[in-house]
């Protein structure tokens, strides 16, 4: 199963649910609320206070944690059958630390082993078996590619909590004799 995310310093995004960039962590189970994820013995909850920005990402567990409540909230939506669920992970991440850091956030997701844990009392299993990085805007347009094709021009604008990312693509037509 194929799973998008946008791991924006400011917010995360996937096909069905935008959340801040924010979490906290507990030994013990929150007295209230919705959205906790339980993993490794430990308790997460989503923050409205986001991370302070990290350049890279893979400096610690957070954007790991956050990935999880991603893949946990897009899993909500389509009832998989298989069990691990085998994902494949589409991840962006900003252009200008692209050529530097993909590498690096590609394998931050890889060579964790089956991987198990709750969100709102629901178990998951999951099993990452890849995990491709590609320039945020980029990653924005993969999804439609196919209409931007038929068309001559196409503006793509990702708009980030303190960025913006513009990409212009010009669909060329080439005429063979």
């Amino acid at each position: 199963m194929i799973i998008s995310i946008d791991h924006g310093n400011k917010q995360i995004k996937t096909l069905h649910r935008t959340f801040t960039s924010g979490l906290c962590e507990s030994d013990t189970h929150p007295p209230f609320g919705r959205d906790v994820l339980i993993y490794n013995g430990k308790y997460y909850t989503l923050s409205d206070q986001r991370i302070p920005y990290m350049r890279d990402k893979t400096a610690d567990e957070r954007f790991f944690i956050l990935t999880l409540f991603a893949i946990g909230f897009e899993l909500r939506w389509i009832l998989p059958t298989e069990n691990p669920v085998r994902v494949q992970l589409c991840v962006g991440l900003p252009p200008a630390h692209y050529g530097t850091l993909y590498k690096k956030f590609e394998e931050y997701f890889l060579g964790r082993g089956q991987l198990d844990f709750q969100m709102d009392g629901v178990p998951y299993s999951i099993l990452i078996t890849e995990a491709e990085c590609f320039p945020q805007a980029y990653a924005a347009a993969m999804p439609v590619f196919q209409k931007l094709q038929q068309l001559p021009k196409a503006i793509i604008v990702d708009i980030g909590g303190c960025t913006a990312f513009l990409i212009k693509y010009i669909h060329t037509i080439y005429l063979y004799d």
